[in-house]
């Protein structure tokens, strides 16, 4: 949800239809039913917003699309389901967000060009295994890692995204990762330890690596994640960077298009807030 042609309203968009603040049908692409949508200024140097979404029914795939107008500006296709996928701006060398789902183990610079090829952020089993302990007092045997396609998050104190992943079944306990230019690896807490490690946390919809929430709650740009407590469902566990940063940045609640991706992150499969704005460029000119 967020106004996306700019007439101080907001339009709803259900998977590849945009509902008007009238009611009235915006544009649909026609491409059907999909399980992760992500709306942002993925692409600073085009005007306005762009919308990324993967797409249940084959052989749509996944695509990008001007969130306004609906024009699809890159596509992928699939033989099957679809079933996640996620933008973020996880790499400082490549301009713009960047993209990939479930259908190939790539990632995606916001024109659709591969920028890495068989990354740890497809569904393969790797080396980072060994960065888990078993934790006999909450059962969790984090011994090999789910991907991370549904949730990124605003951790350490530069401007890409860092990456919230969780582990094997039955549990799922969730970790924080960084992309590194090649893959994403595990990045500990300031105590060594993972998010799953403190308080028993862990996702709340099973495989998705969904937190309860996730937002600038604290009002100092990064953000905050809220898991539930495994061993007393009624407690809630907050956790919040204590890593420095050198930039000022204005509270991402401030931004509209944050600010209601916060309220709706729980409708339906939970999906993480966006900006609404492009960090490093917005950053950039707060400093000047």
């Amino acid at each position: 949800m967020g106004d996306v042609d700019g007439d101080g309203c907001d339009e709803i968009t259900y998977g590849s239809a945009a509902i008007n603040h009238d009611g009235t049908l915006l544009y649909s692409t026609g491409l059907g039913h999909g399980d992760a949508q992500h709306l942002a200024d993925q692409d600073p140097d085009r005007q306005g917003l762009e919308y990324y979404m993967v797409h249940e029914e084959y052989p749509y795939g996944s695509d990008l699309r001007d969130a306004r107008t609906g024009e699809i500006l890159f596509r992928t296709l699939d033989k099957d389901d679809t079933g996640r996928g996620l933008a973020a701006d996880i790499d400082a060398q490549h301009r713009g967000y960047e993209l990939w789902c479930s259908d190939a183990p790539v990632v995606r610079d916001i024109k659709g060009k591969t920028v890495s090829a068989e990354t740890s952020l497809s569904y393969k089993k790797n080396h980072e295994a060994d960065h888990f302990r078993s934790n006999e007092k909450t059962s969790f045997k984090a011994v090999s890692r789910m991907s991370a396609m549904n949730f990124r998050i605003y951790w350490d104190g530069d401007l890409q995204d860092e990456l919230l992943a969780n582990g094997r079944p039955p549990h799922f306990p969730p970790y924080l990762q960084k992309w590194n230019g090649k893959e994403a690896v595990a990045l500990p807490l300031s105590n060594g330890k993972q998010l799953y490690e403190m308080g028993n946390s862990v996702s709340c919809n099973w495989s998705k690596a969904t937190p309860n929430l996730q937002a600038d709650l604290f009002g100092d740009w990064r953000e905050e994640v809220i898991y539930w407590d495994k061993s007393d469902a009624s407690h809630l566990n907050i956790f919040t960077t204590n890593i420095p940063t050198d930039y000022r940045v204005p509270t991402l609640m401030h931004d509209h298009i944050y600010r209601m991706g916060v309220a709706w992150q729980n409708v339906g499969y939970n999906q993480p807030p966006h900006l609404g704005y492009y960090l490093p460029d917005h950053a950039e000119k707060i400093q000047k």
